[in-house]
């Protein structure tokens, strides 16, 4: 089915986030999730009002203001979560007024995280929390966890995993979670042998290797790893607060190295910061391709807005083709970069004279509550 409005995630696909909020997607508009109470049940977030207009604007061909997101994307050029996860079966059974049940699942269960990256926030990461109260005295501090905090969802959660066709963690990180082993055990219980486990990871400790997560998913034929990696070095101990360059890289290496049971994708989350710094990313995963197969993916800053690799400035975005185009032009083997690079070009150009004024006020702000120095690190954002 060729559609510019449709996306069978809203009908699908359930979210989580672990304040408790659901969605059909992450990239569904954060101030629009659906709430829900201690007493509440999916079949309450299935009925709700925001969730009912959103399936009838899509089939009657309009684009629901919450999906704005994917269709920005696509209008820029770029590949949208819309166009690459809508489902065409879920069309033919709600042409055929047939009952959608949930195949898929984004499990956010806790925000716990030993990381405080600066793409991050309290909402992500537990480490945000004391700087989150430095840049907000009057805010308190978020600790958030379904399994805890909304047992209602989160037993009809649980019942959910043996029949999903496709289950994705991430968090916070995943891998500190205690419900971690528990979810894989129900998802290990799932017959569906064409079933996927995709489990999102900073890397920032080594259950990957040294627990028995290897014999919970060892039936599981399409596991996948995403390992976050928005910076090289100094810079990605910058972007990724808390990072130690010298371990990650080991524990890496360690991995990829590793009879495993998993497909490697690395996910890069392009922002101001990193939008040029890319390229020593590209560098530095090009030297594992003789040891492992892997696949990149890219996503993009939304919040904070500050941070959107959108703001930056025509003359910066003018510097920044030509950083790209210098470096596909200095190897022929970093040919196979050139559709990312073409995506982040496309979304960045997609508005025009921009400012970074934002940036800048809210990068003082947390370089002075850290102790650092952005543009000593990055001078060119000067």
């Amino acid at each position: 089915m060729k559609s510019k409005t449709f996306c069978s995630l809203p009908w699908d696909t359930l979210d989580t986030i672990p304040d408790g909020t659901l969605a059909p997607c992450c990239y569904f508009d954060v101030h629009k999730r659906i709430e829900v109470s201690k007493n509440s049940s999916i079949e309450d977030y299935v009925n709700s009002a925001i969730l009912k207009s959103v399936k009838e604007k899509m089939l009657g061909g309009e684009k629901p203001n919450e999906c704005t997101f994917c269709y920005k994307r696509e209008e820029a050029g770029g590949i949208s979560p819309r166009t690459k996860l809508s489902d065409k079966a879920t069309y033919e059974q709600i042409v055929k007024n047939e009952k959608v049940v949930f195949k898929n699942l984004h499990l956010r269960n806790s925000n716990i995280c030993d990381l405080k990256c600066r793409s991050c926030g309290p909402f992500c990461s537990t480490a945000w929390n004391s700087d989150y109260l430095n840049l907000y005295p009057e805010k308190t501090a978020m600790i958030f966890n379904i399994a805890k905090n909304y047992k209602n969802i989160f037993m009809e959660i649980k019942n959910l995993i043996p029949h999903l066709n496709h289950l994705y963690l991430s968090g916070g990180e995943p891998l500190l979670d205690k419900s971690l082993d528990k979810v894989l055990e129900l998802y290990s219980s799932n017959t569906n042998e064409d079933k996927y486990l995709h489990i999102q990871t900073n890397l920032s400790n080594d259950k990957l290797i040294s627990s028995t997560i290897g014999e919970k998913v060892k039936n599981i034929k399409n596991c996948n790893i995403l390992i976050s990696i928005d910076g090289v070095g100094r810079e990605a101990e910058f972007i990724r607060k808390g990072k130690v360059w010298d371990a990650f890289d080991k524990r890496l290496n360690n991995l990829l190295r590793s009879k495993g049971y998993f497909n490697i994708i690395f996910t890069m989350t392009i922002s101001v910061y990193n939008v040029f710094h890319i390229l020593d990313v590209f560098k530095y995963l090009e030297g594992f391709r003789e040891v492992r197969e892997f696949r990149i993916e890219l996503s993009f800053v939304e919040r904070p807005y500050a941070l959107n690799a959108i703001n930056l400035t025509n003359e910066l975005k003018i510097k920044l083709a030509s950083a790209y185009d210098e470096f596909l032009k200095s190897s022929p083997r970093f040919s196979i970069y050139k559709g990312f690079l073409e995506e982040i070009l496309n979304y960045v150009n997609s508005e025009k004279d921009k400012s970074l004024t934002e940036f800048y006020i809210y990068t003082k702000k947390l370089d002075r509550i850290r102790n650092e120095n952005t543009f000593k690190l990055f001078p060119y954002l000067r």
